[in-house]
């Protein structure tokens, strides 16, 4: 099957979407933390700059094989069916995570969550992060509506519209003016519409990455292939997986990380124990790559195998720990991942104690993933962990572009 040069241009780009995110919603908690912005004006910035995440990990990575095995009219009513289930799973878990929110609330309201000691951390959870958080309920369902215009561009149009429309839409949203026109009338429309102050102010961060989580596994689950997990076998379901893992995975971690060097907010660990220790940033650190690895690691094994022989595939997984394969790929991600994310906490610190100058700042970021790439390459994991989606396509074919070949499943 020849190859599309559609994806190649999107997963060149793919690249600088990442940075232009992770660049954006750091710069954004910064001026939150210096009180210079909102962060209701995230809920403006985010969705453009996920505006080209979202064409290039939906449509880059499913819709271009799809389209070119039924055709453009085909492909794009099966990517519609596809994301009309996955928007039934992510709807589904807002009005879940709703109902979760109002129950924390009325028994902390009546004093009753003593009264549930397993429930209770967890319903406890929902509203115990800063109040004036970024409104992720607004801000998930734009989500959910520009995949459908960049489905559509993607498929009828040249990819350059997509790329020359989300640059514009980031370049845009750069300017806190453009944010900050929505931002009051933002606040009445949310409260009038779900419920007042303190259901925009529950919804954590940690909430909106359960809410993509979940409904994704669970439309994966029913409704991606006969086997359940029979989706996760493709080159294109395992690098869907490796990408989530790295976007979602970056941002809890630079979010957890963020009250170290400010002493601002507040975190999960203050539902177990007292104040935060500093001393625990690194175990606790580890221990989160390594279980991050080993969750998607594990995910990854029951794609290979029928439901029926999951138990036999975690055990083949489980000797290959023992004898330390997996650990040596597991290492290798964690490597990298720390790499990154020590820059771009570098980054966070340096803009709350001394502000650098804009350009100052980017600088950092792509030397930052520049660093990572470069890790990758020197622990030859290029391949085996995932990190090649953050190189341009025309860094070479031995590269980025290796990693999409249609012609196999």
């Amino acid at each position: 099957m020849q190859k599309d040069t559609r994806i190649l241009e999107i997963d060149g780009f793919r690249g600088l979407c990442l940075l232009l995110v992770a660049y954006t919603h750091v710069q954004y908690v910064v001026d939150s933390t210096l009180g210079r912005i909102n962060y209701n004006a995230l809920m403006w910035v985010d969705p453009a700059a996920g505006f080209v995440v979202i064409s290039g990990f939906v449509v880059g990575l499913i819709g271009t094989r799809v389209a070119l095995r039924h055709g453009m009219s085909g492909g794009f009513r099966f990517l519609g069916k596809r994301l009309r289930i996955l928007t039934f799973w992510h709807v589904a878990s807002v009005i879940f995570t709703v109902a979760m929110i109002s129950i924390a609330k009325e028994g902390a309201d009546m004093g009753m969550l003593g009264a549930r000691p397993v429930i209770a951390p967890l319903l406890a959870a929902t509203f115990l992060l800063p109040q004036d958080y970024f409104n992720v309920l607004v801000m998930y369902f734009w989500f959910l509506c520009l995949a459908f215009p960049a489905l559509w561009i993607c498929l009828r149009h040249s990819p350059s519209v997509l790329i020359a429309l989300s640059v514009a839409a980031w370049c845009l949203t750069q300017n806190s003016t453009f944010a900050s026109i929505f931002d009051y009338e933002m606040e009445q429309l949310v409260a009038a519409l779900f419920g007042g102050e303190w259901l925009r102010a529950s919804f954590s961060f940690y909430g909106w990455q359960l809410m993509f989580l979940v409904p994704f596994a669970l439309g994966s689950m029913t409704q991606l292939g006969e086997n359940p997990f029979g989706f996760l076998n493709t080159r294109t379901g395992k690098h869907l997986f490796y990408a989530s893992a790295f976007f979602i995975g970056f941002m809890l971690l630079t979010r957890l990380a963020l009250p170290l060097f400010t002493e601002r907010g507040t975190t999960l660990w203050k539902l177990f124990q007292g104040p935060f220790d500093k001393r625990q940033v690194a175990p606790a650190f580890l221990v989160g790559v390594l279980s991050y690895g080993m969750f998607f690691t594990w995910l990854l094994s029951c794609g290979q195998s029928q439901p029926s022989n999951v138990m036999r595939q975690s055990a083949r997984w489980l000797s290959d720990i023992l004898t330390s394969r997996l650990l040596v790929l597991v290492g290798q991600a964690s490597i990298q991942v720390f790499a990154t994310n020590t820059m771009f906490v570098f980054l966070v610190k340096s803009q709350v104690v001394v502000p650098l100058p804009e350009a100052v700042s980017f600088g950092i970021l792509v030397a930052s993933a520049m660093l990572a790439v470069g890790v990758a390459a020197l622990t030859k994991g290029w391949r085996s962990s995932g990190w090649r989606l953050l190189a341009p396509a025309w860094l070479g074919r031995g590269h980025g572009s290796r990693g999409f070949d249609l012609g196999r499943g």
